[in-house]
């Protein structure tokens, strides 16, 4: 049967094999760093800087702001995402993407400090999302890809922690299968 363009490069896989309670932490901590790297950004010192460049015009340079970085985040995540496949199905990997899309991120908050009009600003935070979304985009997709399906459930619930930090990991993450590992998580 012939692929559609669609159609992934490869056939389902078979879930990867265990990966341990380390590699989860350390994936867990790399979502938490892509959180910090734009929630602060976005919510406080955005409107701070819009407010330093527009003055009475805030609310209109905001408005196009964020709608261009919206934008930018949606194309940059699909194209990040296709170049991280392209990548991994020529036997490479996606975590060379996500090295440059810290460095690139790190630039865009030193370009977005030094902007001083609205063009330059929208500029910064299109540029600033596609940096970001080097890093998001083969983040998610490495989750995918190498924790077990098993896993996955305990991942995704260990992403909240940096956004409700309260909250604790369950203890599944030690590989522990059965029920009392899941008493353990409430």
């Amino acid at each position: 049967m012939p692929r559609s363009v669609f159609s992934p490069p490869h056939s389902r896989l078979p879930s990867p094999t265990p990966r341990p309670a380390a590699f989860l932490l350390v994936c867990a901590l790399a979502y938490a760093g892509a959180v910090v790297g734009y929630l602060p950004l976005l919510t406080l010192l955005l409107p701070i800087k819009v407010d330093q460049v527009a003055g009475d015009g805030r609310l209109d340079l905001l408005t196009v702001t964020v709608i261009a970085g919206a934008i930018a985040a949606s194309v940059a995540n699909i194209g990040f995402g296709w170049l991280g496949d392209r990548l991994v199905s020529r036997g490479g990997g996606r975590r060379g993407i996500m090295a440059g899309g810290v460095v690139a991120t790190m630039a865009s908050y030193a370009g977005l400090a030094a902007a001083t009009t609205p063009a330059l600003l929208v500029a910064g935070i299109v540029l600033f999302q596609v940096a970001l979304n080097a890093v998001i985009a083969p983040l998610m997709a490495i989750i995918a890809e190498e924790v077990p399906d098993g896993r996955k459930g305990s991942q995704a619930g260990c992403w909240r922690w940096p956004i409700r930090s309260r909250r604790r990991c369950p203890p599944r993450w030690s590989g522990r299968a059965g029920s009392a590992s899941r008493r353990g998580s409430r």
